[in-house]
């Protein structure tokens, strides 16, 4: 049996095996027509219509670059080698995340975490209005010139009138999503560049540009939405890129559609590339039934690595700082969350606390970072400066119930600096900060600190970095 070379990790050798291919099939080679079959295994043909020679392969027609596209190559055309590094994955076997997600409930929309599945159920009634969002509090980074790679795996269901359900990257005014409404899937790249929220650029499935995942295509795949799927986006930004809608199904990713910008649009296609995982129900009227999105897995990554994203360091520190005596009187001597906006735009930068130093004088002093605690709302805040994202509070005090402690520390007196981590990532680890999905109650951190004696002083400072 004829084989097409598949596309492999050196391209010099498939491009020899391909010319030699290439030369015994050469009868074979012609135009395909609309009466072609693909009964016997390695034809080529030139498929007009799409652009692109196809090779017959187990009775359907493929691109003859078999995996060219979003299995070997990555957004800027450079073929993948596997080294993506992953910046996000989320997976629910014990729970919903709520440490990495926020959700927003309207008019009896509910969540529902099924075990036995790793899954959640994302439901609403027929109520027009009724609406459910979950979407991470994170903002992933994009780094112009890297590829961006997202997988998120769900069930869009039944497709119904007057309900639209969204799976993707993006949020309110910007992104890139797998949708269904009444009119069927489709794919979206909403965008806010000009100045308000558009979802000019909705294209459904009888029209997308690669492969309409109705058994036409070069896949030969017939997409059944109410099972799960692997949905795939990948995207170059650099403000005016491309960008690649797919699934992947028994382990061929298959692009559907490209969203193509450069040469063609005025202006960015997006605002922005930095943006959270979204999975979204909403109905738009009353609706006939009850529905139901699932959301089972999702990942961002970066490929080309993210080890040299560009931050800005920051600090805030005090000298002979009163520590007060005993456990029952710890204070809440620094404390930092987001601004709501930087230079008037909603601040969804990435702030990471790196670590703390405590100098003890006169005593023991013990030490404890607590991640979201709760304020009574008499702290002051102040900005951290005209070039930072955070404002900081250093008036808390006994003011605060904890939250949960996720760094402590115990400096002896006279022993010297003393670092609050040796964490590679610091004290983010694994915890975002940020606003929620409206753009409100940010995320605090703060660091308590108390002594075993009277009379206990201590020289103090703050470290963290900024992407924006």
């Amino acid at each position: 049996m004829t084989r097409v070379p598949v596309v492999g990790p050196d391209v010099k050798v498939w491009a020899n095996d391909m010319r030699r291919f290439l030369s015994r099939q050469w009868d074979k080679l012609s135009w395909r027509t609309a009466s072609a079959q693909a009964s016997d295994d390695g034809i080529i043909l030139w498929d007009a219509e799409n652009g692109y020679p196809v090779v017959s392969y187990n009775g359907i027609w493929k691109p003859l670059a078999y995996g060219a596209g979003m299995e070997s190559l990555d957004a800027f055309g450079r073929l993948r080698v596997s080294n993506p590094e992953t910046v996000f994955d989320s997976q629910m076997e014990y729970d919903t995340q709520p440490l990495l997600w926020v959700e927003n409930l309207v008019s009896g929309g509910t969540v529902t975490h099924l075990p036995d599945e790793s899954a959640a159920d994302l439901t609403i009634p027929v109520t027009s209005g009724a609406s459910v969002i979950r979407q991470t509090r994170e903002f992933f980074r994009y780094q112009p010139g890297k590829s961006q790679q997202i997988f998120c795996t769900g069930v869009l269901g039944t497709a119904q009138a007057n309900t639209n359900k969204l799976i993707g990257y993006g949020e309110t005014k910007n992104g890139v999503f797998f949708g269904q409404d009444g009119g069927g899937t489709y794919v979206l790249l909403r965008s806010n560049s000009g100045g308000s929220i558009s979802d000019a650029r909705k294209v459904y499935q009888a029209d997308w540009s690669k492969d309409k995942l109705d058994g036409t295509g070069p896949s030969g795949v017939t997409a059944d939405w109410t099972k799960t799927h692997i949905f795939t986006i990948d995207l170059e930004w650099l403000g005016v890129g491309q960008v690649r809608m797919g699934l992947v199904i028994a382990g061929q990713l298959i692009t559907a559609h490209t969203f193509t910008n450069a040469n063609e649009q005025d202006t960015t296609y997006m605002t922005t590339a930095n943006l959270p995982v979204r999975y979204e129900i909403t109905n738009t009227g009353t609706a006939a039934a009850p529905a139901t999105l699932k959301q089972i897995c999702s990942q961002v990554t970066t490929e080309g690595g993210a080890d040299n994203l560009q931050a800005f360091p920051f600090s805030r520190g005090a000298i002979s700082v009163a520590i007060p005596n005993g456990a029952a009187n710890a204070q809440m001597l620094f404390a930092q969350r987001h601004k709501l906006t930087f230079n008037g735009v909603e601040n969804r930068g990435k702030f990471e606390p790196l670590r703390y130093e405590v100098n003890a004088i006169g005593g023991t002093v013990y030490s404890e970072v607590h991640y979201v605690p709760i304020l009574d709302g008499t702290e002051t805040w102040t900005s951290d400066g005209p070039y930072s994202i955070m404002e900081s509070s250093q008036d808390v005090g006994q003011g605060f119930t904890n939250g949960f402690v996720v760094e402590a520390s115990v400096a002896a007196a006279g022993s010297g600096k003393q670092t609050g981590t040796t964490e590679r990532r610091g004290l983010s680890n694994r915890l975002p900060y940020g606003l929620d999905i409206d753009g409100a109650n940010a995320v605090i951190i703060g660091v308590t600190f108390y002594a075993l004696t009277n009379n206990v002083t201590a020289d103090v400072s703050f470290h963290w970095r900024e992407t924006r």
